[in-house]
């Protein structure tokens, strides 16, 4: 199984949010003891981040159908 954020919070014993903060070097948001737990739980877990998509690939249903009439008249209705 891979290993999560969660999983590297909880052996730094910090939130999520600080993991976060840290492994993507975001200045000032993290003291450099908490920055130091967080990249040895990383480490030792052998943490690796899951690359975000480019482009979402989400099948959307709308439940909308689309007529098109070409060269039709509508007379008579």
């Amino acid at each position: 199984m891979r290993t999560s954020i969660r999983d590297v919070a909880e052996q730094a014993g910090v939130s999520a949010v600080t993991v976060s903060n840290v492994l993507r070097g975001r200045p000032g948001r993290a003291s450099a003891a908490t920055r130091a737990r967080v990249l040895k739980a990383a480490k030792k877990l052998r943490y690796a981040p899951v690359s975000q998509p480019v482009t979402q690939k989400r099948h959307v249903e709308t439940r909308v159908i689309g007529l098109v009439f070409d060269g039709t008249t509508l007379e008579g209705l």
